[in-house]
């Protein structure tokens, strides 16, 4: 999905796709730290399907039902929304760490960026 088409979702549908995005990649670190392939696997699906929503393809609602079966401790919510109250604790922990070390990374890039 081209960025254009992201960013008319996003106004569209009044959520971040790209914070979206961010957060199946790292639902997928946060369970396995496997790839794509992998992790499909784990789910059931093909690598092909998985790689298509972290690309931004729409997640049908089987899917969201596959992933609320396959991993009954992530929340739909935090998935679509980034609300983390449904998560159990040890995901909500894993995001706050995965999340501060991204945030991290962001500001030392920033820093070394010319002025």
């Amino acid at each position: 999905m081209s960025t254009a088409r992201r960013r008319i979702n996003t106004a569209q549908l009044g959520f971040d796709t790209e914070a979206y995005l961010r957060r199946l990649r790292l639902l997928r670190h946060i369970v396995s730290g496997e790839n794509q392939k992998e992790f499909g696997r784990r789910l059931g699906i093909s690598a092909t399907r998985w790689n298509n929503l972290e690309q931004g393809y729409p997640m049908s609602r089987d899917m969201a039902l596959l992933l609320i079966q396959r991993l009954p401790r992530m929340s739909v919510e935090w998935l679509s929304l980034g609300k983390t109250g449904n998560l159990s604790h040890h995901h909500a922990t894993q995001v706050m760490r995965f999340e501060s070390i991204e945030a991290s990374s962001r500001r030392e890039m920033l820093q070394h960026l010319p002025d």
